[in-house]
């Protein structure tokens, strides 16, 4: 190749190093790249070592100040982007506040389904509002349905059972004969002669058991008389907030309010007798029942290592699990109740107020994963949140925790270092490979791992840390 001997040629042709060192940052990266190559097959002496290992510097720094460009390009750009959409958000904030809100309580995504702001827009609805200067402002607001396993699972109920404060744990020897033993198929596995599963193949209700095999995590309504009762409170709510802000009587409203509740019910009415179907998103009456029968002989709990899996334990096995779970050296137990309970809860409250989150003043419950994917399966025991109550009117229950906030923002810390480190690995991952996986995702960790398998000598593997707290 003729083309590094015509740049040694011009390299010697200058009469100092500067200009010598000035020529080589000149040299664009291909012509670099050729340069380097032939000086390392024929390593010059004397004079041109020196220019030569000046040359390998100027290369050195060259990358490092387009590593340092391209990490300042990153953080314009995310500084531009962040701007950008805080911008839009400040502009929807602000036209938000010039509407007037029907807030609903309950999560509904089928209000959106069966189109309520249709219902709110028709003329005929329009004519019965009382204020007609801000009826075209009115807007509802809703958030996504709460995960199917909180209607499903029934683990946190069972931590309440009376039998776990007796002085003996419930009798599993007749197993035989045990209601659990209806719930066994091909692929179900048995702990101490009863049921443990996550097979849904007993199910008979094809509604209940589509539900099941998409997971707990998986957001669907199911009974229509949550919705419809979340639609009326938000209303109810949205008139006397109107009625003091527009001095206008709140008996007017009602006609309206009626007609939009009766206008939905009959949509609710009409998909919740629909035969099954994907386009039925409500869990039918028969469905409801099998799954109550489920619930009254069985432990519907998570499955350890796997977030989306049911699992199935029979109940008289799991509360006896648990019973000598909670009768372990484990745990203390307080002795004056009221007294200690007023005074944790007390120092719970003042923390809250310190960290900006609300105050909870109720007990935690243990429940038990099930760890299907060891020889013997046993389980992990987990100290839950306490239990809301979802309406006044409801026996329905669904876990919070007051630590919510605190967690958000310490997530958004934890991906902006997270995304800085990964900034910073960026030319170790030009070269083709990474130093370390931010694991979000498996997909992400196996696609590298099979594109650079040949550069992978030996085992792939991962380690635990067995001490390391969770909750």
């Amino acid at each position: 190749d003729p083309v590094p001997r015509r740049l040694l040629e011009t390299l010697n042709s200058h009469e100092n190093e500067s200009q010598q060192l000035a020529f080589l940052k000149s040299i664009s990266p291909i012509g670099k790249r050729k340069l380097i190559n032939f000086l390392t097959k024929h390593m010059p002496e004397g004079h041109m070592k020196h220019i030569f290992e000046n040359f390998i510097r100027v290369i050195h720094e060259s990358r490092e100040e387009q590593s340092h460009k391209s990490q300042n390009i990153f953080f314009e750009n995310y500084d531009a982007t962040n701007k950008a959409l805080q911008d839009k958000r400040k502009s929807r904030k602000e036209k938000a506040k010039e509407n007037v809100w029907i807030k609903v309580p309950w999560r509904n995504p089928e209000l959106q389904i069966f189109d309520l702001a249709a219902i709110i827009n028709d003329p005929e609805v329009k004519k019965l509002y009382p204020a007609p200067n801000e009826v075209d402002k009115v807007k509802f607001s809703y958030n996504l349905a709460p995960p199917i396993g909180v209607h499903m699972m029934n683990y946190a109920l069972l931590a309440k059972d009376p039998v776990l404060e007796s002085e003996q744990p419930p009798d599993i020897s007749n197993y035989v004969d045990c209601p659990c033993q209806v719930y066994k198929t091909k692929d179900s596995m048995q702990l101490k002669g009863h049921v443990v599963s996550t097979d849904p193949s007993f199910i008979s209700d094809p509604r209940l058991k589509s539900m099941w095999l998409k997971g707990r995590k998986h957001r669907v309504q199911m009974h229509p008389d949550a919705s419809l009762e979340g639609l009326k409170q938000g209303l109810k709510d949205f008139i006397t907030s109107s009625a003091k802000r527009s001095k206008i009587e709140e008996d007017k409203f009602y006609i309206w309010a009626t007609k939009i509740t009766e206008a939905m019910g009959t949509k609710f009415e009409a998909m919740w007798n629909q035969p099954y179907s994907e386009k039925n998103i409500f869990l039918s009456r028969s469905g409801q029942e099998e799954l109550k029968k489920i619930r009254q002989d069985m432990a519907i709990c998570t499955v350890d290592k796997s977030a989306q899996d049911f699992g199935l334990c029979c109940k008289s096995l799991y509360l006896h699990e648990l019973w000598h779970e909670i009768h372990s050296p484990h745990y203390e137990e307080v002795t004056d109740m009221l007294s200690d309970s007023k005074n944790i809860w007390g120092k719970h409250a003042q923390l809250s107020t310190q960290v900006g989150t609300r105050a909870v003043d109720s007990h935690r419950y243990i429940y038990g994963s099930l760890k299907m994917h060891k020889k013997d399966i046993s389980f992990r025991w987990i100290a839950g949140n306490h239990m809301n109550l979802i309406k006044d009117n409801s026996s329905q229950k669904h876990p919070a925790c007051s630590l919510s906030g605190p967690e958000a923002a310490l997530g958004g810390a934890l991906r902006l270092c997270m995304k800085l480190l990964e900034t910073k690995d960026g030319d170790c991952r030009k070269n083709g490979y990474k130093r370390y996986w931010v694991v979000t995702n498996v997909d992400t960790t196996a696609a590298a791992i099979k594109m650079h398998r040949d550069k992978i000598k030996g085992d792939v593997f991962t380690r635990d840390f067995t001490r390391m707290y969770t909750s």
